[in-house]
């Protein structure tokens, strides 16, 4: 499994700075992994950390070479359950 760093941001200010200056202390917490689930410093930080598979990216499938009957590989065609998913 790979671990899925999702965050949202949402922000509503007049003054670019202040716009820029929250941005640069949202990098500041994912940098030192100060982040929490929701934070709000004139704005809103959703902050969510999940585990997906490598394999299938979360999809439950990955992709299989299929023959046609005629010794012709289809490559990646054909789908079966991923190993995360047995």
């Amino acid at each position: 499994m790979e671990t899925v760093y999702k965050i949202k941001i949402e922000l509503e200010s007049t003054d670019e700075v202040d716009l820029a200056h929250f941005l640069h202390l949202v990098a500041e917490d994912v940098e030192e992994g100060r982040l929490i689930k929701e934070q709000s410093t004139k704005g809103t930080v959703k902050y969510e950390k999940v585990e997906r598979c490598e394999h299938c990216n979360g999809t439950g499938e990955v992709a299989t070479d299929e023959d046609d009957g005629e010794g012709h590989i289809m490559q990646g065609v054909g789908a079966e359950k991923c190993l995360c998913q047995k």
